[in-house]
């Protein structure tokens, strides 16, 4: 059996960003990634606050920052928002 065939790995689960389904084949999802997923880009005035829920059995709930990435589980829910920096 190769490592591609074995239980648990490269294992394709479904994410919901802004409301709408994702596959996702990685164990953990960072801040970079989730922006690229809706298209969009960080900018000088417009930041990005990333909150989960549905996440694993240990951490739930929380936030995605630039330094703090996020384990994925399946049906796990992202929403991303833009916010102005002040």
């Amino acid at each position: 059996m190769s490592t591609e065939e074995a239980p648990g790995q490269n294992k394709e689960v479904t994410i919901i960003v802004n409301g709408r389904d994702y596959p996702w084949n990685e164990k953990r999802i960072s801040f970079t990634q989730v922006l690229n997923l809706i298209g969009v880009s960080e900018t000088d005035k417009i930041y990005y606050m990333i909150t989960y829920s549905k996440g694993e059995d240990k951490e739930p709930k929380g936030e995605i920052t630039k330094t703090i990435d996020a384990k994925v589980k399946d049906g796990m829910i992202i929403n991303a928002k833009p916010n102005n920096k002040s």
